[in-house]
């Protein structure tokens, strides 16, 4: 049998709280990584504007999932966190916290110009 290295929906949602509340990360180093990371004209073509799409028709059809919507901008922050390598390395813990800032902001713009779809589960 095939053992799955998935982690559950729960084991997710509680390594995202922990990330966030706890702070085992930088708010300056987490705030360099996003304003780094959206004002990157290639990691924006390259990443951000796909990912952004996805998200939307994900949004519009009432299939939007947040912990698959973290995981994608997690592999933003991680491709930004990899590009910055040369000036400064952060850790996983900022980078997660970066992705989830990132995509609470994009959650809050999408409810905001289309509010259309009704069901998609949320943390907060």
């Amino acid at each position: 049998m095939r053992r799955s290295t998935r982690r559950s929906r729960q084991q997710l949602r509680s390594s995202i709280n922990i990330a966030y509340q706890k702070g085992k990360y930088s708010d300056v180093s987490k705030n360099e990584l996003e304003i780094y990371a959206l004002n990157d004209g290639d990691l924006n073509n390259q990443m951000r504007v796909p990912l952004q799409k996805q998200l939307l028709k994900q949004w519009n059809n009432g299939t939007y999932n947040i912990e698959l919507a973290v995981k994608g901008w997690e592999n933003f922050a991680n491709l930004a966190a990899k590009k910055y390598n040369k000036y400064q390395v952060f850790s996983p813990s900022e980078r997660r916290a970066a992705a989830i800032s990132m995509e609470r902001v994009y959650r809050d713009q999408l409810k905001i110009e289309n509010p259309k779809a009704a069901n998609f589960n949320t943390l907060s």
